[in-house]
């Protein structure tokens, strides 16, 4: 692995309350010729005493205010000089062997360009509390991509810097789902590669509501038409666009289910249905339908025999 340094780039949009956690994750790493660059988007000055506790030349600061999330990704990437790029969130972890088991397949493989990992959720305490049921792919994923975003998350990828001539950065116009929307840009010209272990950990907050999907509820539509809407998007990509959509009516009509509002559950499975039935055939959406199409009390009785909907 020589001349394989990895720029690691973790923006802050908070007081960084976990960022010590995080930054630590990467210098407990098995793989050590890397470089850490801290974005501080916040609001005072707690995240930059924190980056003063450390007495490692691998670690540099920039400040950046009043941006987004992928702003603060796009000022650490151009300030990098590492061959790979790795995003970490502040208040996620590493295991120590991620690096070193991501850049063992790049290494090997000269064809695949993105190395993706599972992921483990914790809680503030870093205690386990559940795991992401991750599908690894290999090879071109952008048909599998497009139905759901089983990356997860933006911690989990390693990836050749040089792919980003050719892919772009980070939509700095995106504030939801920014993660998705560059993996599928990533996918149109790149193989991907699933490393088939959990070696993220990604934080739950317990004040996290289970409604919070409202604020994605458009997000995806939009960039399932940026996506489709590329110059450089191969023909054959273009047939996967009704499923792409009915999958995701489906995602959204499932949290209305969850959430117990039937009616709204409903309109989007009717979309689902409308955009693909066979899809939906394959699926749970014709189910989920029939069942929104009871009598309000009687779909929440039903409900409750389905804990995993």
């Amino acid at each position: 692995m020589k001349n394989s340094l990895v720029s690691v780039i973790i923006p802050v949009d908070n007081k960084g309350l976990f960022l010590k956690s995080s930054v630590d994750s990467v210098l407990k790493q098995t793989f050590q010729d890397f470089e850490v660059i801290i974005v501080d988007n916040s609001r005072d000055d707690s995240v930059k005493q924190i980056v003063d506790t450390y007495e490692d030349n691998r670690i540099s600061y920039f400040r950046q205010k009043n941006v987004n999330l992928n702003a603060a990704r796009n000022l650490g990437i151009k300030k990098s000089k590492g061959q790979y790029i790795a995003l970490l969130d502040a208040d996620n972890l590493w295991l120590p062997e991620k690096l070193e088991k991501q850049l063992d397949i790049l290494d090997k493989k000269p064809d695949v360009s993105l190395v993706y990992c599972g992921t483990a959720f914790i809680d503030e305490n870093n205690s386990v509390i559940g795991e992401h049921a991750t599908t690894y792919f290999k090879g071109h994923v952008f048909k599998k991509l497009v139905m759901n975003n089983f990356l997860h998350n933006g911690s989990v990828p390693l990836f050749r810097k040089e792919c980003l001539q050719k892919t772009g950065m980070f939509d700095e116009n995106i504030d939801k789902m920014t993660e998705w929307e560059f993996y599928l840009r990533f996918s149109i010209n790149y193989k991907f590669w699933g490393l088939e272990e959990k070696l993220t950990l990604y934080r739950i907050f317990e004040k996290a509501k289970s409604n919070d999907f409202e604020f994605f509820e458009t997000s995806g539509f939009k960039i399932l038409n940026k996506i489709f809407q590329r110059t450089d998007i191969e023909i054959g990509h273009l047939k996967h666009i009704n499923s792409a959509y009915a999958m995701r009516y489906r995602y959204i009509g499932k949290k209305y289910f969850e959430n117990e509002r039937f009616d709204k559950s409903k309109g989007y499975f009717y979309e689902a249905i409308k955009r693909d039935f066979l899809a939906c055939c394959r699926s749970d959406v014709l189910g989920y339908y029939l069942l929104c199409c009871l009598p309000g009390k009687n779909c929440k009785s039903v409900k409750k025999r389905f804990p995993e909907s």
